[in-house]
């Protein structure tokens, strides 16, 4: 094969390739990794082959609801039970767990620490039922949204519920910007810690996302953050992938979905 063989995009937009290259598999050959000291979370076997890919399964605890990522937990099983003996895999499970990943040899031994409950995410339980578009709108001063909020969610004769809209969509956009934060704090954590083990690292993140927008003036604002988590990849020499697992559809027919007042029947 050779280099006009491959079609390679970037952001939809071919790209030239300039070269191509077969790269062989198997060699013995193993480096030593520095001392990262006892502070670092990440520990290795001391040894990493030259052939050697290194997969850390980031877990987003804080995304999911107890029991909501097995399907994604099976299938990231079957991931690691299918690498090459050469390859080196690891478990995070942030934000809540202490910042510590073991990466092993050791395929088994990983896939059988996702098993058991997953899922730690806390839901809000608000007066009115905001969607996310519109708390992301009554942030950035969308009147037309408050009244449309108002009318399905206001008793006619109640003056004073547009501004508690308001101050609702506000304080529920400072709870998801500080979610957002915390979480995205603790993946950054992860990949500034990798940036200390020599070669390239891949972080495969497992979500069931985040609040965030970029429209102007609206809120939760989390774009300084992604800027610097980008930012933190690129120096330690890590690639992202993103299984975003969305069960909204689900969530939304559950029993167990959380209760709200019903203002309008409120006095």
């Amino acid at each position: 094969l050779l280099p006009d063989d491959f079609i390679v995009s970037i952001n939809h937009r071919e790209r030239r390739v300039a070269s191509a290259e077969l790269v062989h598999f198997g060699t013995t050959t193993t480096i030593t990794l520095p001392n990262i000291g006892p502070a670092a979370p990440t520990s290795t076997p001391g040894a990493i082959s030259p052939d050697s890919r290194v997969f850390v399964l980031a877990i987003d605890d804080a995304s999911f609801a107890t029991g909501a990522m097995r399907p994604a937990l099976l299938a990231a099983q079957r991931f690691l039970r299918n690498l090459r003996p050469a390859d080196m895999a690891g478990v995070y499970r942030f934000p809540y767990e202490p910042p510590q990943v073991d990466i092993t040899h050791d395929h088994e031994a990983v896939a059988r620490s996702l098993d058991g409950p997953h899922g730690r995410r806390e839901d809000r339980i608000d007066a009115f039922a905001l969607r996310p578009s519109e708390i992301i709108d009554i942030t950035a001063g969308d009147n037309d949204v408050v009244q449309r909020v108002a009318r399905r969610e206001c008793s006619p004769d109640d003056g004073n519920c547009p501004g508690i809209i308001r101050s609702e969509a506000s304080m529920a956009a400072a709870y998801y910007e500080t979610d957002a934060a915390q979480r995205l704090y603790s993946l950054g954590a992860l990949i500034q810690d990798l940036g200390r083990l020599p070669g390239h690292k891949n972080v495969i993140l497992i979500s069931g996302g985040l609040l965030a927008t970029n429209r102007v003036g609206g809120r939760p604002d989390v774009r300084g953050f992604m800027t610097r988590l980008g930012e933190q990849a690129a120096r330690a020499n890590v690639t992202t992938y993103v299984l975003h697992m969305d069960d909204t559809f689900n969530e939304l027919t559950s029993v167990a979905r959380p209760p709200r007042r019903d203002r309008k029947s409120t006095r």
